[in-house]
């Protein structure tokens, strides 16, 4: 693991944010920008049903925002918010 994943993993678990896998999440997203579930759970090298779950954690807590993919009407991508780019970037 690098220093800056060191270092955001440290300040997004003194935030009192989710557990480990809502910490990834916010870091992938972060790093390289909106992506499915899918692509989320085989980087996390989880299932999807798991992933969702963990979405679904930050979504509530409003640092994630669910948007369509403009080339694939069936697929939703998830990007941060404002609040989570905010947390992320602590």
């Amino acid at each position: 693991m690098s220093r800056s994943g060191s270092f955001t993993r440290r300040a997004l678990a003194a935030a009192h944010v989710g557990g480990a896998g809502e910490i990834e999440v916010l870091a992938y997203l972060r790093r390289d920008g909106a992506m499915s579930i899918a692509e989320l759970a085989r980087r996390r090298g989880i299932r999807h049903q798991s992933m969702s779950a963990i979405v679904a954690t930050a979504y509530s807590r409003g640092l994630v925002a669910k948007l369509p993919d403009a080339g694939d009407a069936r697929r939703v991508l998830i990007d941060l918010t404002k609040a989570g780019i905010e947390l992320v970037d602590r």
